[in-house]
């Protein structure tokens, strides 16, 4: 069931490490080696329902997974709330095509440089404004 009204969504994303084993050659004998997992989960700030998941192989960055989140959602996103694991240009430029209202952290090292993305630049710097009037 869904609601006609547009959401605040959520993105976050976290590693687990599954019980089960890949066997793997290494130097000519079988070894056993964990099976790491990420998992990216959408929802709904107000209500606590997910609206998508995906799950990737490994412990790599999850911006990949960012666009299917987005896209795949079936209720209007009004604002956006996604930690640095989400942090690049074209995910920030992606939302602002869609009209949502985006507050995604930047890693540490993120410059404003738009690099053809000009909504780079605004979410940047309002995420330091809001750092600099919080700290005083």
């Amino acid at each position: 069931m869904t609601s006609n009204s547009p959401i605040t969504a959520i993105v976050d994303a976290t590693i687990f490490t599954l019980s089960c084993y890949d066997v793997r050659m290494a130097r000519l004998k079988e070894t056993k080696a964990r099976v790491t997992m990420k998992l990216s989960a959408l929802w709904d700030a107000k209500t606590h329902v997910f609206h998508g998941a995906k799950v990737i192989h490994g412990a790599s960055r999850a911006t990949s997974t960012f666009k299917h989140l987005v896209n795949g959602c079936r209720v209007e996103i009004e604002a956006l709330f996604a930690d640095s694991e989400f942090s690049s240009r074209p995910n920030v430029q992606l939302c602002t095509n869609k009209g949502i209202k985006a507050a995604i952290k930047p890693q540490k090292n993120a410059t404003p440089k738009a690099k053809g993305c000009p909504a780079w630049s605004d979410n940047v710097k309002g995420i330091q404004s809001a750092w600099i009037r919080r700290m005083g």
